[in-house]
């Protein structure tokens, strides 16, 4: 018999009722805490076996994707993987964070102005020290632990194509 394979619209339904049930599992046990699920880790083992499918085709991962952000949710490749889902309503609270009290900063605009002169005059020394500063000022928002995607070689290699 041939096995069944879900559509991403099916499918996206499927993993919100999983979490539903991961929910009120989770208020079973602990009737004291308020649990509401808004975000979660869903391995791409699970997600095979959540759409009775042995592979992931990109097609797939991109309409299923759309299916969960028209049911409010983010679906996010974060490697290894899996993908993490992020309810967008939840994310309704969060700071918004702008540039323009960068513009009004005279440090900030005369970082911009020396980089735009650096790079114009491929001063690739003074490049590296104003990187070495912004690492130095964004030390405290950076996670050690993060294997980000290799974006670089990538970006590199598509560029000697």
């Amino acid at each position: 018999m041939k096995r069944l394979l879900l559509t991403p619209y099916e499918t996206a339904r499927l993993i919100l009722l999983n979490t539903a049930d991961y929910q009120a599992d989770q208020e079973e046990r602990k009737p004291e805490r308020n649990i509401n699920v808004t975000r979660f880790i869903l391995s791409e083992r699970a997600l095979r076996r959540l759409s009775f499918r042995e592979r992931l085709s990109n097609e797939f991962l991109t309409l299923l994707a759309a299916e969960m952000n028209d049911l409010g949710w983010l679906m996010i490749p974060i490697g290894s993987g899996s993908h993490l889902y992020l309810r967008i309503h939840s994310t309704k609270n969060w700071p918004r964070i702008g540039s323009a009290s960068r513009y009004s900063d005279r440090k900030y605009e005369n970082l911009r102005k020396n980089t735009i002169s650096a790079l114009k005059n491929d001063d690739t020394k003074f490049l590296e020290e104003t990187i070495e500063n912004i690492d130095k000022e964004i030390s405290h928002l950076v996670d050690d632990n993060f294997n980000s995607y290799e974006y670089k070689s990538l970006i590199e290699d598509l560029l000697d194509d």
